[in-house]
């Protein structure tokens, strides 16, 4: 039923939107626990800026927040992939200065990170555009140990031997606090559990 009312309310709200305040009035049904009188503050720049903010395409470019005053930038790749920069600020750059750094790890990140505005757009560079295509991940079976590899364009998959995966990124989608961990971790100089617990195992048939 909750889902009922919010897309009921949803419907009223969004044909409204030149107005300062929007007034539904609403009897009480205890089976959805309605309030009797609903007021809700409907800010049309407010909502233009969110669906703005929510909005993503390959070669936009993000602030990571790291601390309270650092952060990280990251750029959009092909959905999901993010590609993240080494380079850890305290004040904002423009993205024309960011671009030159190089690609510390580019993983899958949970559609979140956008869409509730946790990672803030800077900018658009086209300087990656195509760049990423083809990546690949490894995965591993958890049992045996077997590996193989698969490309986050055509979703391809196939075997492949031990040392043919050292360097490939594990097949995940990442979470983003998990990702700004990952980053804190690297300008630490220390260790990520995430990485360790996701990174390539030895096993008898992961060398063939």
């Amino acid at each position: 039923m909750d889902g009922c009312w919010a897309s009921w309310l949803r419907s009223i709200i969004r044909p409204c939107l030149n107005v300062r305040m929007v007034c539904v009035r609403a009897w009480h049904d205890a089976s959805n626990h309605c309030p009797s009188f609903l007021i809700a503050k409907v800010m049309k720049p407010q909502y233009e800026a969110v669906l703005k903010r929510i909005q993503k395409k390959e070669g936009d470019v993000f602030i990571v927040p790291i601390t309270d005053t650092q952060h990280c930038y990251a750029v959009a790749l092909n959905h999901p992939l993010f590609g993240f920069f080494d380079v850890l600020s305290d004040t904002e750059h423009s993205v024309s200065s960011i671009d030159r750094y190089d690609v510390l790890f580019a993983v899958w990140v949970m559609d979140y990170a956008v869409k509730k505005g946790r990672w803030r757009k800077l900018g658009h560079t086209e300087k990656f555009k195509g760049c990423f295509e083809g990546t690949r991940f490894f995965k591993q079976d958890t049992i045996n140990g077997r590996l193989t590899s698969y490309c986050d364009t055509d979703g391809s998959e196939f075997p492949i031997s031990y040392n043919e995966a050292i360097g490939l990124e594990a097949a995940a989608v990442w979470d983003p606090e998990h990702v700004e961990q990952r980053l804190r971790d690297h300008f630490a100089g220390v260790p990520n559990k995430w990485v360790e617990i996701m990174k390539l195992k030895s096993s008898p048939h992961s060398h063939s």
